[in-house]
């Protein structure tokens, strides 16, 4: 076989055909041992699945034109979704778990792959990642057009992954079926033809899709996940990925999602990446005064040199705003209002967003200081920034390590990831939560919120240990993601 052929789909069909033989040899012959899975990851595998993870290593090589060799992780979760198991993901951000989706599609590409996903810039990015490796992909969300072309190609299989948002798959609250929750329910011919179904960002059924400390869900829609497997049947494999599932967040996700636990492949990687280095200050008076940020133009600062790329995070999209203004003012006037710093949130039009996230992407981007909301936080798979500011406490643990995942990725240099946080947070008293903390560390310090609580009563037990502990922060976060890992625990 020439694996040179520049008809990549036509090599990758030859692949999906060779015997077992012709796929060790080519295996042997094409993949550097330096960069290969290691002796005892294929130790671990029986001879079928040793095959087929050779055969889906061949594949993402040649799809990637060789610039890609799959990870143990992503082979393990991959086997499973293809063997028809349900299987956990719980791998920290910038590890790649697109490929626990992307495999099971190489594999078999006259098959659909659902799979799920919280934002629409995240759809975006995923359509564009699928397509990047020659796999058809399209995004269904409330915006898709009703044009009967497109509604044909989908019910047809055209195309490989359908990436959807949960309000598709459900019924809305006035009792409507979604155009494709239709299609799911009432066309046993389009449903045969699902291989899988990925869930991204699977904690957002516990953060968001159920009610919550007395306050109702926000996303009640990831709630009703567990609905699609009844319209579907249980051998259509689910697979759930996240890097935050600690076990009262994990506990949630099976039970939702129907998962019979003595046959789960669960898949895990430590969320405290190596290179990120966690630090805490307290923000002096009040929020509103962006002093506090000044740092993030040095003083001096001529424009003589790039400034580093960072991402600060704010509980709204006003604060967000304003504190742009504020570090755009610290510039050089030379510089002001050029695009260095640039705010970020999911009201902003389409087309803007667009524009900042294509050039914050780039290495040499305009823009340095991305001032986002928490909603960006999923949506921004940049590689290369330098440093995360999270501006005020998170709720709970996993909007804050989601937000600080967004640095280091894609490198192995040093990222710092700096939570600030508001002077009432040390002066509360933590002992007086009203939830069993055992059971969820999230738990806010209130037994029951009402709609109008203040963030000191929302903010959970787990946030406002975090930053009065005087413990390693990194010891902490493995501690709440009960993570018992060496890389866990140590840089």
């Amino acid at each position: 076989m020439d694996f040179e052929d520049p008809s990549i789909p036509q090599t990758l069909e030859k692949i999906r055909n060779l015997s077992d033989d012709d796929t060790q040899r080519y295996y042997h012959d094409l993949i550097p041992i330096e960069h290969a899975p290691s002796p005892h990851f294929w130790q671990t595998l029986g001879n079928d699945d040793s095959i087929l993870a050779r055969r889906l290593i061949l594949l993402a090589c040649v799809a990637s034109k060789f610039t890609l060799i799959p990870y143990e992780f992503q082979l393990t979760a991959s086997l499973a979704t293809i063997k028809g198991q349900d299987s956990l993901v719980d791998v920290g951000t910038g590890y790649r778990k697109t490929w626990c989706m992307i495999l099971p599609v190489l594999y078999r590409p006259s098959r659909i792959s659902l799979v799920v996903s919280p934002l629409k810039r995240l759809q975006v990015v995923q359509v564009g990642t699928f397509e990047k490796y020659g796999i058809r992909a399209v995004a269904i969300n409330k915006d898709t057009p009703g044009d009967p072309e497109l509604w044909k190609r989908i019910k047809s299989g055209y195309y490989s992954v359908l990436i959807v948002q949960p309000k598709q798959l459900g019924t809305s609250h006035n009792g409507h079926r979604a155009r494709l929750c239709r299609l799911l329910s009432d066309n046993r011919a389009f449903i045969s033809l699902v291989q899988c179904v990925h869930i991204d960002e699977v904690h957002t059924i516990f953060t968001a899709g159920i009610d919550l400390y007395g306050i109702a869900a926000f996303r009640p829609a990831w709630g009703r996940l567990g609905e699609l497997r009844v319209i579907i049947g249980k051998r259509v494999p689910v697979q759930a990925l996240s890097g935050t599932q600690p076990p009262h967040i994990r506990r949630k996700i099976i039970s939702s999602l129907m998962m019979d636990e003595p046959w789960l492949r669960s898949v895990t990687l430590s969320s405290n990446r190596e290179n990120l280095v966690y630090a805490t200050h307290e923000i002096i008076g009040q929020r509103s005064d962006f002093r506090n940020l000044g740092f993030l133009v040095p003083d001096g600062y001529d424009g003589s040199y790039q400034l580093p790329k960072g991402i600060v995070f704010h509980d709204d999209k006003r604060e967000g705003a304003s504190a742009a203004i504020f570090i755009d003012s610290c510039l050089p006037e030379s510089m002001r209002g050029k695009g260095v710093v640039q705010h970020y949130h999911g009201t902003m039009s389409k087309l803007f967003l667009e524009h900042v996230y294509n050039d914050f992407g780039d290495p040499n981007s305009t823009c340095r200081i991305l001032h986002a909301t928490s909603g960006a936080s999923t949506g921004l798979d940049i590689p290369g920034i330098k440093y995360v500011v999270q501006y005020s406490v998170t709720q709970d643990i996993p909007s804050l390590l989601q937000h600080g995942g967004r640095a280091g990725r894609g490198t192995r240099d040093t990222a710092v990831f700096l939570i600030m946080y508001e002077g009432w947070v040390l002066k509360t008293d933590i002992h007086a939560v009203g939830g069993d903390i055992a059971l969820d560390p999230d738990h806010p310090l209130a037994d029951k919120l009402g709609v109008n609580a203040s963030k000191e009563d929302r903010t959970g037990w787990a946030m406002l240990h975090v930053i009065q502990s005087a413990s390693c922060l990194r010891s902490l976060f493995s501690d709440y993601l009960n993570d018992k890992s060496i890389r866990g625990m140590f840089v």
